[in-house]
């Protein structure tokens, strides 16, 4: 008896469609005037690399990548970890690189089943879905295209025409100088601390058998002893606001969600905890030593690792921003700790293990495994 055949897995179809366009996108690349096309190219100090390098002979750099997006789903994880690369592009690579992005789907629009072909499919999803909104406003170039086992829904020599006539946008370019500049203070400590942080690079370290809801009670139990904290109170559930809003400015207030606040037992702070954190809490917050805490656990996988650490990097991109009268972004001083609370290792790549640690500490977190987390956290380490 023959087995039958086995159901393509989400991940194998994604990996599938990928790969369809990106061989199409290479095709089209390879009859154009490009001088350098590398693909999965190894870019140092980015934490996932882009799929294409393209260098055309008018000599400009464009990044490109290609993902495969199931709108059935939430796509705000999906976007922030697409904001945290862009971050890194901008900041370690070049200002004036061209950062691309392709999405593709097989998904239909709305509750019907006409595929998008035929109709102005691409408007009205980047209307329907900040989170897709929250990328066009970062990336210099932003595509979204239909794709089945028929063919793709855009010409590709017509796409390719477009993506090498794109230009930087320079009404960034503020944000990303002084998030360099911020990133460069943040790692002035970094040499002289790191060894509070060897701990967790230990690749024998994980604490894979521990169940989630152990590991936050264990986690909780700590914070709540007070001969450990016993100037601080950890509150749970705890939103934040941030300048997502301010760059979609569609009237809807945005927050991240962290599992705690370390609140100073102090009778001068009063702060209406069901409001949530906006700027000047925050600041308020800073200059009394408090800290917002985040707990994870480190999946199997390294590529799941390196998406979660992905999304909390944006996190602290963006609460550590506000908007300024200008209607600018500007560094929020003082920003309040960020303690980032995980059972596993942080090692990176064999040619970088610091790297994920490097990156946390950059942009303000301050990672600690749970078997140190009785140590002091909240001394003046922060901004």
């Amino acid at each position: 008896m023959d087995n039958p055949e086995k159901k393509e897995t989400p991940a194998q179809r994604r990996d599938r469609f990928e790969s369809i366009f990106t061989k199409l996108v290479v095709d089209a690349l390879n009859q154009s005037e490009v001088d350098i096309l590398k693909e999965k190219p190894l870019l140092p100090t980015i934490m996932v690399q882009p799929d294409l390098f393209i260098v055309p002979r008018s000599g400009k750099l464009i990044a490109l990548e290609v993902n495969y997006v199931d709108f059935s789903k939430n796509l705000w994880d999906f976007s922030l970890e697409r904001i945290e690369q862009i971050f890194e592009l901008k900041t370690s690579v070049s200002t004036n690189l061209v950062a691309a992005i392709v999405i593709i789907t097989d998904q239909t629009v709305g509750e019907t089943d006409e595929t998008f072909y035929g109709h102005d499919w691409k408007e009205e999803f980047l209307r329907s879905s900040d989170a897709i909104l929250l990328l066009e406003r970062f990336y210099d170039h932003i595509e979204v295209c239909p794709i089945s086992d028929n063919g793709v829904g855009i010409d590709c020599h017509e796409y390719i025409q477009k993506l090498l006539g794109t230009k930087p946008r320079q009404e960034l370019n503020y944000l990303w100088h002084t998030e360099k500049r911020e990133r460069n203070q943040n790692l002035q400590n970094f040499h002289e601390y790191l060894g509070q942080w060897d701990y967790q690079l230990d690749p024998h370290i994980s604490l894979q058998s521990t169940k989630i809801k152990d590991f936050r009670l264990l986690v909780k139990d700590v914070f709540s002893n007070p001969n450990l904290f016993p100037e601080y109170q950890a509150i749970p559930n705890q939103r934040v606001f941030n300048i997502k809003e301010f760059y979609l400015r569609s009237g809807i207030s945005y927050y991240f969600r962290f599992d705690y606040v370390l609140l100073p037992h102090n009778q001068n702070f009063y702060y209406q905890l069901d409001n949530g954190w906006h700027s000047e809490d925050l600041r308020k917050l800073a200059r009394l030593g408090g800290a917002f805490v985040e707990i994870i656990r480190n999946p199997r996988k390294k590529f799941g690792q390196i998406r979660r650490l992905q999304k909390l990097l944006t996190y602290s991109r963006f609460i550590n921003y506000e908007p300024s009268k200008d209607r600018r972004i500007q560094p929020l001083h003082p920003s309040p700790k960020l303690i980032l609370v995980h059972d596993g290792n942080l090692l990176g790549p064999r040619y970088d293990p610091k790297r994920y640690i490097r990156h946390l500490i950059s942009s303000g977190w301050y990672p600690v495994h749970i078997n140190n987390l009785s140590q002091k956290l909240l001394s003046d380490r922060g901004k």
